[in-house]
């Protein structure tokens, strides 16, 4: 985040401030924060901000470009939550490689009542459960969060029982008990191409669902993919159909006492 916080556009710098507050909180696979803000008298600049790999597993940064996106979601909504109106570029300038995104702030819009309530909600989003109860998401549910990913041109494949034996090839053995648990809906959140736009894209959906889920008093546990990341997605992906890259592993379920 910025050091010095100024205004920006129609949005005092107090607003500011509080916007950025709510951009950080922003749900990431290994609790990182793999982005930075640069604000100018118009526009706020979201920067990827690469933090050491520990677990050397995101050669290619999927992992981080996926949680900028999830970042850049709770900005867009808490800039319209204060009633202004930011134009948002992804990825606009090929000279700056690390500028993952601009939202010039320009104009007012009145806040709607879904974007208030997806706001609301950022701070009830629970990205790490250990325990879900049993019993099936209800189907309109369901088709609020297929839409919900649909909205950041992504989509939700939300996977069958049958299928979990399959994908214990697919995920770390860190978390290969956690998916042989399924009282959870296990989820698949992919794109249509597999480029840092696309994963970008990726992460905005994704927190739009958990937004979602979080409204209905859902919570999510994420799964860490194989180490050998690009064979095992490429056949994840094969097993959803072969028509969507997968960006995100998770399950959905509601929370256990």
């Amino acid at each position: 985040m910025s050091r010095t916080t100024v205004a920006v556009g129609t949005l005092s710098a107090e607003q500011v401030q509080e916007v950025l507050a709510v951009a950080q909180e922003a749900p990431t696979l290994h609790r990182s924060r793999p982005w930075r803000f640069h604000c100018t008298e118009t526009t706020i600049e979201m920067l990827l901000d690469l933090p050491p790999d520990p677990w050397g597993n995101d050669h290619d940064h999927r992992e981080a470009w996926v949680a900028c996106g999830a970042a850049l979601l709770n900005l867009r909504l808490a800039i319209r939550s204060c009633g202004a109106d930011p134009v948002v570029h992804l990825m606009p300038k090929l000279d700056r490689p690390l500028l993952v995104a601009s939202l010039e702030i320009d104009g007012r819009r009145p806040t709607t009542s879904e974007r208030a309530g997806l706001s609301l909600a950022v701070g009830s989003v629970r990205t790490h459960v250990r325990h879900f109860e049993a019993g099936p998401i209800p189907g309109a549910l369901l088709v609020e969060l297929r839409y919900a990913a649909r909205r950041e041109q992504a989509w939700i494949a939300l996977l069958p029982s049958s299928a979990l034996p399959a994908l214990l090839q697919f995920v770390d053995e860190s978390v290969e008990l956690e998916l042989r648990d399924r009282s959870a809906q296990v989820a698949v959140i992919g794109t249509l191409q597999d480029d840092s736009a696309s994963r970008l894209r990726a992460g905005q959906a994704m927190q739009r669902v958990l937004l979602t889920a979080a409204r209905a008093e859902l919570g999510a546990r994420f799964l860490s993919m194989a180490p050998d990341l690009q064979a095992g997605r490429a056949r994840l992906r094969q097993s959803i159909g072969g028509g969507l890259w997968p960006q995100v592993l998770l399950q959905i379920g509601r929370i256990a006492a």
